[in-house]
């Protein structure tokens, strides 16, 4: 039987560290589905456990027969071979062979990802046209969904038809009377046409200095003068009756207000990272989203200085951030966790240790930990069990972090252990679940 010397659980089955093969003995117990790790002298050994019996460990070998001898810069597929399971880089067609190469790029100065979308959930079958580089597309071709263009339209045909319902733009600037000559844009503008007749319009005034809007149903124009402006000016119009108030920039309904110093209304744009909305309906406040959906939604990075806690009546979730500096071997506590009567808890702690001076080591040696626990406290009575070390990178193999009962205090502490003549800062993220 192996002796587990570390393990990881994922959902039902879990991942062991062992001395030995799982299977060699009387076994060792595990869930169908379990890996098991081994380092026999430096010959690595992976396990997986097939069936219910202790004994039932299958080693996975490294077994390439199955592999055929490939071109270089040539995908593998699977080819015509009987069993079904030859991997080649070519496949046979009606008596050619048909490969796939990735033509060199010696001039590549950035690195690439090929991707392949997803044409649709109930497509079964689509053909590839590449998305990136110059390519010419000949022949009619006929969209019958939606097209998007992500780069720039040009149509070099006489007369262009939009034969929709509805066409909705979503650029911000649309220019008319392009290439036109000089103080040629009077009149230039947007027209509604009713039975073969313009009756709506918005056109540019014919000196140049103003809007003129007209309605459909309406015999009169109506003119938004701008000669009196001696500065650019934005105005908006609520959809209130009331007195116009001055905003110092445009704002959207919802966003909070301030006077800035020149004692004008001003707000956030309502868009992104450019939002400070109250949610009146939900009593609900946005930060850099415009449609919160908590009392407090925050859409970005928040700072809180001290330890965040997310607690309700059944359960609570806190994180802390510690430090401690160590100079020698001395097992040294940099995070402790009281440990409430007759509670659970999963403790998550993440260490990071970067060596600052002292006469041992090498400039630059560090370590990075990941440890994870159970700690329970029945009766006055704490227990660590499970205890998994999930991840470990260290330049010095004699540093450590370590989980430790401190009895008196009925407390569960992580500690690090450093080395002789090593001069470490160290730095703790603890994450606690309780129950």
């Amino acid at each position: 039987m192996a002796t587990i010397l570390d393990l990881r659980t994922v959902g039902d089955q879990t991942i062991y560290v062992v001395d030995a093969d799982p299977g060699a003995g009387l076994g060792t117990p595990a869930v169908v589905g379990s890996l098991a790790l081994l380092d026999a002298s430096g010959v690595g050994h992976f396990y997986l456990k097939i069936g219910v019996a202790d004994t039932a460990w299958s080693e996975i070998a490294n077994n390439n027969s199955y592999i055929n001898t490939g071109d270089y810069r040539r995908l593998a597929i699977y080819n015509t071979n009987a069993s079904g399971t030859s991997v080649d880089d070519i496949i046979t067609d009606n008596g050619f062979p048909i490969d796939i190469l990735i033509v060199g790029q010696p001039t590549r100065a950035t690195a690439i990802q090929y991707n392949v979308p997803n044409p649709g959930d109930g497509i079964s079958s689509a053909d590839f046209v590449l998305t990136e580089g110059n390519q010419s597309i000949n022949g009619d071709k006929t969209f019958n969904d939606n097209v998007v263009v992500g780069g720039n339209l040009t149509v070099n045909g006489d007369l262009t038809y939009i034969n929709t319902t509805n066409l909705n733009v979503a650029d911000n600037f649309i220019t008319l009377n392009q290439n036109g000559a000089a103080n040629s844009g009077g009149g230039a503008g947007i027209g509604i046409e009713e039975n073969n007749v313009t009756t709506g319009s918005i056109t540019v005034s014919s000196d140049r200095e103003g809007w003129v809007f007209k309605a459909p149903a309406s015999n009169y124009y109506a003119t938004f003068d701008y000669s009196l402006l001696t500065d650019n000016q934005t105005y908006q119009w609520p959809d209130y009756s009331g007195i116009v108030a001055v905003m110092a920039a445009t704002g959207t309904p919802g966003q909070v207000t301030w006077i800035n110093d020149s004692y004008q209304i001003q707000t956030e744009n309502g868009s992104g990272a450019d939002s400070l909305h109250w949610d009146a309906t939900n009593n609900q406040l946005g930060i850099q989203t415009s449609t919160p959906s908590r009392p407090l939604d925050v859409n970005g990075s928040s700072i809180f200085r001290g330890a965040l806690r997310i607690d309700n009546s059944e359960a609570n979730y806190e994180l802390f951030q510690t430090s401690v500096p160590t100079t020698d071997d001395t097992l040294t506590p940099i995070q402790s966790i009281v440990l409430d009567a007759d509670s659970l808890y999963l403790i998550e702690t993440r260490v990071l240790g970067k060596r600052t001076g002292g006469s041992a080591g090498t400039v630059g040696d560090a370590a990075t930990y990941i440890r994870t626990f159970k700690a329970k406290n029945v009766g006055g009575v704490v227990t660590i069990s499970h205890y998994d070390s999930m991840y470990t990178s260290e330049d010095q193999v004699a540093w450590d972090v370590k989980a430790t009962i401190d009895v008196p205090n009925t407390a569960v502490v992580v500690n690090v252990l450093g080395a002789i003549n090593n001069n470490i800062a160290w730095q703790a993220t603890t994450i606690v679940q309780e129950q």
